[in-house]
């Protein structure tokens, strides 16, 4: 009986040692992902975004071109759906902090990317966020520096509630968010270059 317990803890230990994790995926190549869509904005300039779900949450990665291959994480995705004019719309909503060397104060990227059409056809929004301080950007820094990447994954996901959460009262977004909240955006909750100009944009987008 003795036996019998101790080698159903052995295969216990093992298949938590084998869990996958989000950082098998980092340093991955294009076509690792579960999908991914590639945004271009109005200057020609694209980049590429990788979605793999894991342990039933779905993270987001970005392709680094200069390497070719994506990095670890940003965040993990929050996905909902709705509906216009009984057109049932995927979103994913996405986030990463604005460190120090983006220059442009603490705060978050915001990603909103709608799925439109059967063809794959995607609209992209971003925005920058204000953040009061920097705890949020440097509590990120601090995951990915965990060695335990099963406890990594646990705190990305904590941390994207939490981002969405602070996102969701600077921009006014109702609860529960509904595709209006876009139209009435608390402006003053986005960072500015000084000017009366706000840093965000759109862009189409196309699954690869």
């Amino acid at each position: 009986m003795k036996f019998i317990i101790t080698v159903f803890y052995l295969l216990f230990l093992s298949n938590i040692a084998l869990a996958e994790t989000s950082s098998d995926y980092a340093m991955g190549k294009k076509g690792t992902m579960d999908f991914e869509i590639k945004c271009t904005n109005e200057n020609g300039q694209s980049s590429i975004h990788g979605f793999k779900k894991i342990n039933d949450k779905l993270f987001v990665y970005v392709f680094e071109d200069e390497e070719n291959i994506y990095g670890f994480p940003n965040s993990t995705v929050k996905q909902l759906k709705r509906k216009i004019n009984d057109i049932e719309l995927d979103i994913y909503m996405t986030f990463a902090p604005l460190l120090p060397d983006y220059g442009v104060g603490d705060g978050y990227g915001f990603m909103f990317s709608v799925l439109l059409d059967a063809n794959n056809k995607w609209q992209e929004f971003n925005y920058f966020v204000k953040d009061t301080s920097s705890e949020m950007g440097l509590e990120w820094l601090a995951i990915g520096n965990l060695k335990d990447s099963q406890e990594q994954d646990r705190r990305l996901y904590d941390w994207s509630k939490n981002a969405f959460k602070k996102i969701s009262k600077q921009l006014d977004f109702g609860e529960p968010f509904e595709l209006v909240d876009l139209d009435t955006i608390n402006t003053n909750g986005l960072i500015s270059d000084g000017n009366g100009n706000f840093y965000w944009s759109q862009q189409k987008c196309k699954k690869l």
